[in-house]
């Protein structure tokens, strides 16, 4: 398992397979649920333009990796947030749905079923795809034909009145990160209160938040639910930087907004959008990093191809050594990230499997067969008893 990369479509599709091979031999890829309903929206139907049913078979046998997890939708995370659980935003996927269980001898585990992206992922792989995802498709393709980010400039530049000239995106950032930091309570919960109409949740969820927020004392935003703070912060840089001619009225780019609500759950971002490229330098943590998609291309072809001219025996003793690990060169860009991200490599740190005696695998396997145990009863229980 690499560093954990998340990729808009068009990173996704520019890659060949053998480059995707190399991709999630050397990245852990978190995949969004934006990624998937884009590719679904491109689903052609009779005969029009979009992707084909082969070609979104294609993309979902990629995306259907061992090395690959679907992140849990930012509106469920948001409200996770807001309703006091604590969201970890430090490159790591999240994943909802996990059911803990005990072995018979003491262990303690977390197993998580099928995801139901994954589940329609393998069925558009096998070239499944219900009456009801057509319909999905289809109004998918009408949502983004309605988006007017060009009427909505017009109404906003009514609003700029006597204020202030911004000229860059980094300004903007500046201003809206001071102006959504003012302390004044009042303030702060109509930020909440915005955020959290626009989620659209029920009236028995927004009393909930609303007492919490009153039993912690009135905090700020940013304190009270910091995931839901960020994705407010990127909303309200989007739509300012939209209304002062900052960024695009290019409809596709209130698609491409989405993929920045996923960026606390990854180490590396990678687009060949100039929207993405332009904004997300104002959004990633300092520990984090932007790869424009043609150098990730590069990269991994070079990968390949250099796996490709090693013999049997020199491929057997690079998994073992060296695994997930890439191989030595400060001109890759894999290699720089796997130095700054992971931890260091040390000889023999590879696939130690490879070589493992089958004494040792039996020992192995006797360990893990507990859990193994318990993860089928649990599958059994699930099911309930048979009839016979």
């Amino acid at each position: 398992m690499g560093p954990t990369i998340i990729l808009d479509k068009s990173a996704f599709q520019s890659l060949s397979q053998s480059e995707i091979n190399f991709l999630f031999k050397h990245y852990y890829v978190i995949v969004t649920p934006i990624l998937i309903s884009e590719i679904l929206g491109d689903l052609k139907k009779n005969g029009g333009k979009g992707l084909s049913r082969g070609l979104v078979k294609s993309l979902a046998a990629k995306l259907l990796s061992i090395d690959s997890v679907v992140n849990t939708h930012y509106k469920e995370i948001c409200l996770a947030d807001l309703l006091g659980d604590q969201i970890p935003m430090d490159g790591r996927a999240i994943i909802s749905g996990g059911v803990p269980l005990r072995s018979k001898n003491g262990k303690r585990g977390m197993f998580f079923e099928e995801q139901v992206e994954r589940k329609i992922l393998r069925d558009w792989q096998e070239g499944i795809f219900t009456d009801e995802q057509q319909v999905l498709a289809k109004a998918w393709r009408k949502m983004i034909g309605v988006i007017d980010l060009e009427n909505f400039r017009r109404k906003f530049r009514n609003l700029l009145v006597n204020k202030p000239r911004i000229n860059t995106l980094s300004e903007l950032d500046a201003r809206i990160r001071k102006t959504l930091s003012i302390p004044d309570t009042t303030t702060q919960y109509l930020y909440l209160m915005e955020f959290v109409n626009n989620l659209r949740v029920s009236q028995k969820l927004k009393n909930d938040i609303c007492n919490r927020w009153l039993a912690q004392k009135l905090p700020s935003f940013r304190f009270f639910s910091p995931y839901a703070f960020y994705c407010f912060n990127v909303k309200t840089l989007f739509s300012h930087g939209v209304g002062l001619n900052l960024i695009s009225t290019r409809s596709t780019n209130r698609i491409d907004l989405l993929y920045f609500y996923y960026l606390p759950f990854c180490m590396i971002f990678s687009s060949g959008d100039t929207f993405h490229k332009a904004v997300s330098p104002l959004l990633l943590r300092d520990d984090q990093e932007f790869v424009d998609q043609e150098v990730l291309k590069k990269d991994l072809q070079w990968l390949s191809n250099e796996w490709a001219n090693l013999t049997e025996e020199e491929k057997l003793d690079r998994a073992y050594n060296y695994g997930s690990y890439p191989p030595v060169n400060e001109d890759s860009i894999t290699y720089r990230l796997w130095k700054k991200h992971m931890r260091p490599w040390k000889p023999g740190s590879g696939n130690r499997a490879i070589k493992m005696s089958e004494k040792d695998q039996e020992k192995v396997m006797k360990r893990i067969q507990p859990m193994i145990d318990a993860i089928e009863e649990y599958e059994q229980q699930k099911e309930g008893p048979s009839s016979k």
